[in-house]
């Protein structure tokens, strides 16, 4: 009052020196009117004294000079105090934190000597955090009457059903739910943050004053049933005072600066709006609803970044930031609040390097601050970016991911192991559009795999590729030929794949060191580092953006990586017109090539025996060599080696040969099995040309035999029957005509 009401007295009292008293004086003062005014003792609370020295704590003159003072309170020159005063100082911070490195180390030891002098003078009543809620219940939270607190009991009630694993995150490992029910519409989980945060920033406000501005900041929109997300936190404490320590405010600062030039405006651009026109929409409206969600995940990130420490913050992951937020994240599938939450920080970190995602199961979130400025870096190799450039790295993402050997041809020769059998296709990434009829056909029987481009250039789309395939069906053409038309990326897709360009450039070879000359060779690590992990995180999102591009996951009624360009039945194209190919039920992209190569064969061979693994020529003649041998006895059946069995059930079963009864080898009744007995001189033949070509009366079915046993490999070529359906003695290479044999 004096200082800023009566500033004439103060003047007055300068000047003549008989307005102010000393404080051990003035404390006298006061105990002798408390007595005369019939009291027995004078308790003073003395709550911002300890604030008010911090503020002053880069004048270590007045410090010397106001810090004993406070010895007075106990102490006394004269004994002139007729009733005790008892004094009770708030210590929110142990000054000697807060002297900087710049203070002398003479004068740093001075200050600490200062300090312990009226310290000691007190005694220490330690209040621990738990004692919050209590204090929170009965300054901020007290029901207006019995009929409120009925109605704040049933809605609890009703929170307290959420799943497990998102109330034991919002109650912490120390807090029940007692607890929770107190502090509510806090959680346990925001007042251990609150204390951690509060601690470490503010300067003059105190979580209590901190909690009310929450309760103040959301008077309006603040419905019964809901908990306040932990992200509202960093809101209060961005708009305080600075934080104390150099090392915090340093931090501090690069966060806030990091939300606001980094952010804040991704969000801003993935939702379409400027924070200052989402202030103007009402409260439940669906674009400020799912921006302000969004923005709770980033802040919580921010708080986590700052003060890792508090349990509640630490190893953050998606299930944990949605539960940290909970009611902020809607699915329309309860339970997979998490899910979404991953979802978009993955797409966040392959934008902002900053922002590190775990190879985990559970993958662990986490913000770095650095303070380093990539975008420059990526400024200087932007002329790097290119059609052809993207095209490439496609390539060799998507090749990677089909298992196919990436080379530098048009035409890759792909093998796959298709029911035992080895099988080689054609692999061709080109622009379908672009091509002649000529590359649509396969050459001779082997099927070729055509892949399209997951974009192209401006005014192009899908639909031209379409209709190239189109054109070619109408025309009556067929051939042996696959078309992967996938849906194509969305334009957040497409700079993302730009970005990734860029960083897969730098970070090869020494081009980062030429890109980065203008940091320090500090700042150069860090960049390096952030740059390093936005680029996996970005190899992570691209190769998400090619399973739903071609069709192996992502809904055609919710795409995120790509644009709805096209149904999932029209990603997959044949051009037999016979052949509808149905789109597979695949894990990853080289499971889903398996499985088309697999309706193709199986289309071309229907009748093709299915074996477990790959055969190979020897085992065949070993087979062969027990199933002739047993056309040679009388009743059909043979005792089998042990270690043949396994070849036996494997090669014989399958093309019906025979089979394997309890050690015994039985010649089948199938129409390969029952001419061999006819065949075979009753002599029987000797095992050593069980590989070699037999010369029997019945010659077409004896040759089946043959090709099975054929010296280069058992189904080493594909080739359709002659004119009468039949494999014949002539064609050696060939597998037998399933389809009629």
């Amino acid at each position: 009052m004096v200082a800023n009401v009566l500033t004439a007295y103060r003047d007055i009292a300068k000047v003549r020196g008989e307005g102010y008293v000393s404080l051990d004086e003035g404390l006298s003062i006061i105990s002798r009117h408390a007595q005369s005014l019939g009291y027995d003792g004078v308790v003073l609370f003395l709550d911002e004294l300890i604030l008010w020295l911090a503020s002053h704590v880069a004048d270590m003159a007045f410090i010397n000079r106001e810090g004993p003072k406070l010895s007075k309170l106990v102490e006394a020159t004269s004994a002139d105090r007729p009733v005790p005063i008892i004094s009770f100082v708030a210590r929110q911070r142990d000054l000697r934190e807060l002297v900087g490195a710049h203070i002398p180390g003479a004068e740093q030891l001075g200050f600490a000597d200062v300090l312990k002098h009226w310290e000691d003078r007190f005694h220490r009543i330690h209040l621990e955090d738990k004692n919050l809620p209590d204090i929170v219940a009965r300054r901020l939270l007290k029901p207006l009457s019995a009929e409120a607190a009925a109605e704040l009991r049933a809605a609890f009630s009703q929170i307290v059903r959420m799943r497990d694993e998102t109330l034991q995150t919002l109650l912490t490992s120390d807090a029940a739910r007692g607890m929770f029910e107190k502090v509510y519409p806090f959680s346990p989980a925001l007042l251990q943050t609150l204390v951690a945060v509060s601690s470490a920033l503010q300067r003059t406000r105190t979580a209590i004053r901190l909690l009310l501005q929450l309760l103040v900041a959301r008077r309006n929109d603040l419905a019964l049933g809901e908990v306040v997300p932990v992200g509202d936190l960093w809101d209060v404490v961005a708009d305080g005072d600075e934080p104390f320590m150099d090392a915090m405010r340093l931090s501090f600062e690069r966060a806030r600066k990091l939300y606001t030039q980094k952010l804040r405006p991704l969000l801003e651009s993935q939702h379409g709006v400027r924070l200052d026109e989402l202030r103007n929409l009402p409260a439940d409206d669906p674009k400020r609803t799912a921006f302000r969600a969004d923005d709770r995940v980033l802040k919580t990130l921010l708080l986590a970044a700052l003060v890792p420490e508090v349990e509640s913050l630490r190893n953050l992951t998606a299930n944990r930031l949605a539960a940290l937020n909970y009611g902020s994240i809607q699915s329309t599938i309860p339970g997979r609040e998490g899910r979404l939450v991953l979802e978009r920080i993955r797409s966040w970190s392959a934008q902002v390097g900053e922002i590190r995602v775990s190879e985990d199961r559970d993958p662990i979130i986490q913000l770095q601050l650095t303070g380093v400025d990539t975008d420059s870096i990526l400024e200087r190799a932007k002329i790097q970016d290119s059609t052809a450039q993207r095209r490439q790295l496609v390539k060799r993402l998507l090749f990677a991911r089909l298992g196919v050997l990436e080379r530098d041809s048009l035409y890759i020769e792909h093998e796959v192991l298709w029911k035992g059998s080895s099988r080689r296709v054609e692999v061709v990434y080109a622009n379908v559009r672009e091509l002649n009829d000529d590359s649509l056909r396969a050459r001779g029987d082997e099927w070729r795999v055509l892949i399209d481009f997951p974009f192209d250039e401006e005014h192009h789309g899908p639909a031209d590729d379409r209709a190239k395939v189109q054109t070619f069906l109408e025309r009556g053409e067929s051939a042996h030929t696959f078309v992967w038309l996938p849906r194509f990326f969305n334009r957040q897709t497409k700079q993302n794949l730009g970005t990734l360009v860029l960083l897969d450039y730098l970070l090869t070879g020494e081009r980062f060191i030429d890109h980065a000359s203008h940091l320090s060779a500090v700042d150069r690590a860090a960049a390096r580092a952030l740059l390093e992990s936005q680029k996996s995180q970005l190899e992570g999102t691209i190769g998400q953006a090619l399973l739903e591009a071609y069709g192996v996951t992502g809904s055609s009624d919710r795409p995120n990586f790509v644009e709805g360009s096209h149904s999932i039945d029209q990603t997959f194209v044949s051009l037999e017109p016979a052949l509808s190919l149905t789109p597979p039920m695949a894990v990853d992209l080289k499971d889903a090539l398996e499985k088309i190569i697999g309706q193709l064969l199986s289309w071309q061979f229907p009748a093709h025996p299915d074996f477990e693994e790959e055969i190979k020529s020897s085992q065949i003649k070993k087979v062969c060599a027990e199933v002739l041998r047993a056309t040679q006895v009388r009743d059909g059946r043979i005792i089998v080696a042990k270690e043949l069995r396994p070849l036996l059930r494997q090669i014989a079963n399958p093309i019906q040969a025979g089979r394997n009864d309890r050690g015994r080898c039985v010649p089948a009744g199938s129409s390969l099995a029952a001419p061999l007995r006819q065949a075979v001189p009753p002599r029987g033949l000797d095992e050593e040309r069980c590989g070699h070509r037999p010369a029997p009366a019945n010659g077409a079915h004896a040759a089946q035999l043959h090709r099975f046993t054929a010296q280069d490999g058992p189904f080493a070529r594909a080739a359709k029957p002659d004119h009468r359906g039949v494999c014949g003695p002539d064609q050696p290479r060939v597998l037998s005509a399933w389809r009629t044999c």
